[in-house]
């Protein structure tokens, strides 16, 4: 059977990396940002769009969000380098329909395209699959 999939430059295959948004901030991420666009690399980047309340906050608080203005600024960056941005749930603490329908928002409002991929975030409950279904 003939795959209907196109690549690039009539490539056979593709490779992709997907980066876990877990404990990232511009400090750490930006000079293995900068490694992969100079060796000619883009992945895709993934995204908290608001903070954590300190009360919701579990073992991976540590990451900065698109809340903060200097990370905005850097993933906006990535972006316009033609790094894709993929949503980790709105929040790293489980969120209610309505935040992450805004934090989904705020994305297609901010960002070159419009989201294309959502990995989910540990155990949060909105996760399409929970518990022992994620494996």
């Amino acid at each position: 059977m003939k795959s209907l999939t196109r690549f690039p430059n009539g490539a056979t295959f593709a490779f992709t990396i997907l980066d876990d948004t877990d404990d990232m901030t511009v400090e750490k991420g930006r000079p293995i940002y900068d490694l992969l666009y100079r060796c000619g690399l883009r992945i895709t980047k993934t995204v908290w769009t608001l903070d954590t309340p300190p009360e919701k906050q579990g073992p991976y608080f540590a990451g900065e969000t698109l809340a903060s203005d200097k990370y905005l600024d850097w993933v906006k960056d990535l972006d316009s380098r033609g790094f894709e941005i993929g949503f980790h749930n709105a929040t790293m603490a489980s969120s209610r329909r309505e935040e992450t329908e805004a934090a989904i928002s705020f994305i297609n409002n901010t960002f070159s395209k419009p989201l294309r991929l959502h990995c989910n975030h540990g155990q949060n409950l909105e996760n399409l699959y929970w518990g022992s279904d994620r494996y």
